[in-house]
This record gives C-alpha cells, structure tokens and sequence, in this order.
C-alpha cells in the first residue's frame, strides 16, 4: 500500500513539475539565442527589448525553482491536514508511511527541479558565449582536460563526503519545512500556514544559534582533518536535526492531528 500512496503523490505533483521542467530548459536554449543576439550588439531599442526578454528567462527559471517547491510542500499540507488527509490517514498505511512518501516526494522533486535549473542555466551560458565553430569543443576539451584532473586530486572520499553533505543538508531542510507546516496545521486553529512560517523562522533562528554554537565549540576536532571533518561534521548536525524533528512531525500527526 506504501507504494501506492507514493505513486499517488508523484502522479500529484510530477505531471505540473514535469512541465514546468520542459519549459525551464526551453526558457535556457532561449536564453542562449538571446545571448547571441546581445553579443552581434543591436541597435539600442532591439538591445532593451532582447535584456528584457533575457531578464524574463532567468526570472523564470528563478520562479520555476520556487514553483516546484510549492507544488511539493503544497501537496504535503492538502493532501495530510485538510479534508483530503481525513482520506489518507483512513488508508491502511501507517504514520510513518504518510511521511516517508512526503518526503520522498519532495526530496525527489527538488533534486530534479535543482538539476533542470542547472542544466537550463548550463544551456545558456555555454550555447549563448561560445562560438558555434569548432571553438565550442575546443572550450569542453580544454574543461575536460582541466576538471578531471582537479576531481582527481580532491579524491573521492572528499568527493562523496561533499555529496553526502548537500543530500543530508537538503534532507533535513525538507523535514525542517514539513514539520513547521505540520505544527501550524495540529496547534493553530487559524491562519495555519502563517503560524508555520513563523514557526520555520523561529525555529531556524534557534538551530542556526545552536550549530554555530556547536561547531565553535568542537572546532578542534573537526578542523583536524579540514573538509573531511567540516563535511561529516554537517553530515552528523543535519542527521541529528532531521531526527529530532521527524520524530517530533510523527508525534504532532499521530497524538494531536484532528482533521473531523
């Protein structure tokens, strides 16, 4: 049944995500056609038209990020703490399921949604500046032959610590934002997504006092092996928050949620 009600919840929000998606990556080949034209420097009245219309593009990738972040939180906060989540809760699946299928949903369509944005951007800039010539390949040897060997001499422990890093740090941002939504929707009997985004800056403010603290204070152990140490030191801080507040978003759903 898990698997249903997470193929229910993609089907909820991938179709919209999915679109804007395509048309993120039709806004970066736009972009770079627009770069091209800046570049053959128009007259002045063609100019002001084609950085607007460049503006526009990058406005909307910017947008395109945010609007899937909407989608996804949005789709978490109906489809648990309205009248559409009195349905949910009566499906035979557990607590634990209902957030896991959130958060997977949401932690999917933010990779995927960061990705579209770079790669629309990638387009961009890479199609929009360099020569249509045979400098373009020349441009990605020269990087070719320069990035692998600087990946090269990072290593591949400090690699995968730093990806390991942005997936805990992501994670636990997601759990952070569905649990403010979560204390909104159970304590406030009004204006329930206000007392949520209250509730995300507070509670930041709190955490972000309490990591500083703690990284100031542990310092000499995890400066000893430089990014190494920071990175798992992150790593460790981000589990130990999406812990705590999952568990606390468990509690306020299964003890205190009233959706009759």
């Amino acid at each position: 049944m898990f698997a249903k009600l997470l193929k229910y919840d993609f089907r909820a929000t991938w179709g919209l995500i999915g679109g804007l998606s395509i048309i993120a990556l039709g806004a970066g080949a736009l972009g770079s056609v627009l770069a091209r034209m800046i570049n053959r420097d128009p007259k002045d009245f063609y100019l002001t038209l084609l950085i607007f219309a460049m503006i526009a593009v990058v406005v909307y990738l910017v947008g395109y990020s945010l609007a899937s972040m909407f989608i996804l939180f949005g789709r978490f906060y109906k489809s648990r703490f309205t009248d559409e989540g009195y349905m949910t809760f009566t499906l035979p699946v557990t607590t634990h399921q209902v957030l896991l299928s959130s958060f997977l949903n949401c932690l999917l369509g933010i990779i995927v949604s960061i990705l579209v944005t770079i790669l629309a951007f990638g387009i961009m800039v890479f199609f929009g500046t360099v020569e249509l010539d045979g400098e373009r390949w020349e441009f990605v040897k020269y990087c070719a032959d320069h990035l692998f060997p600087a990946l090269g001499k990072l290593g591949v422990g400090n690699i995968l610590s730093f990806l390991m890093m942005i997936l805990a740090t992501l994670a636990s941002e997601i759990i952070f934002i569905m649990f403010s939504i979560t204390i909104g929707s159970v304590i406030a009997k009004k204006h329930k997504i206000l007392v949520g985004v209250v509730s995300y800056y507070a509670l930041h403010i709190a955490t972000a006092v309490a990591s500083t603290g703690l990284m100031i204070s542990t310092a000499d152990v995890w400066t000893e092996n430089d990014f190494l140490g920071f990175a798992w030191a992150t790593i460790a801080w981000s589990a130990a928050l999406s812990l705590v507040f999952y568990f606390a978003m468990h509690y306020l759903t299964n003890r205190k949620l009233n959706l009759n």
